[in-house]
């Protein structure tokens, strides 16, 4: 039972540091500060950011409370970014 513990508590600091990974990536790509950044170009550029960081960020919160319905978010966010 220890084990188990351990796994969980490990799987929760992974998915923490995590999430301060996404929010840093998807705050240095809202914020582009270059003079050559050029934002997004198309709708479907803005759907992908929205589909994969963002539900990612989202499951990863959720993956918290239910890890089930977390990880189904996120595997159905990576599955659709790469269809």
């Amino acid at each position: 039972m220890k084990t188990l513990k351990t796994i969980e508590l490990t799987g929760r600091i992974i998915a923490g540091l995590s999430i301060a990974f996404l929010i840093f990536f998807i705050g240095a790509h809202l914020l582009e500060l270059n003079e050559a950044s050029t934002g997004f170009n198309s709708g479907k550029e803005i759907f992908l950011f929205t589909c994969f960081p963002l539900t990612t960020l989202i499951g990863l919160c959720y993956g918290f409370s239910n890890a089930y319905i977390g990880g189904l978010m996120i595997f159905l966010a990576c599955l659709y970014f790469l269809c």
